[in-house]
């Protein structure tokens, strides 16, 4: 909801952070500028079996939940954002996988979709 330019989201906070990614991805369905991709990089099975046969395929361990990539003129950019439940620290794969991809473009970690957003805007990566 827009009052007197001061954007308040309807929605409690959540308690996991599947619903803390549902919720972020939600408020960006208007809000993402069109000419970025968002992705999500799904982590993988249930079972051993099938996250070997991942592994096989190629997946990290340790991706970040969210990439945006788009083009800064002819420069392709990209943004790495983890979510995390506020007290929760980074695991040793998303660590690794951090301390991999911030050459590449920036890692953010956030606790609230107000933090991703902030973090999102600041790469100007908003509409509005």
């Amino acid at each position: 909801m827009m009052q007197d330019n001061i954007l308040t989201l309807d929605f409690e906070a959540p308690r996991k952070e599947s619903a803390l990614q549902r919720a972020l991805v939600k408020s960006l369905k208007d809000r993402l500028r069109p000419d970025v991709l968002m992705r999500h990089i799904t982590a993988g099975g249930a079972d051993a079996r099938t996250g070997a046969k991942l592994k096989q395929l190629g997946r990290l361990a340790g991706c970040a939940d969210l990439e945006f990539m788009w083009r800064d003129g002819r420069v392709l950019r990209v943004l790495f954002l983890e979510l995390k439940m506020p007290k929760r620290k980074l695991m040793a794969s998303q660590v690794a996988f951090r301390d991999k991809v911030t050459p590449f473009g920036p890692y953010c970690v956030v606790t609230t979709v107000d933090e991703a957003m902030a973090a999102l805007d600041v790469y100007g990566l908003l509409i509005g």
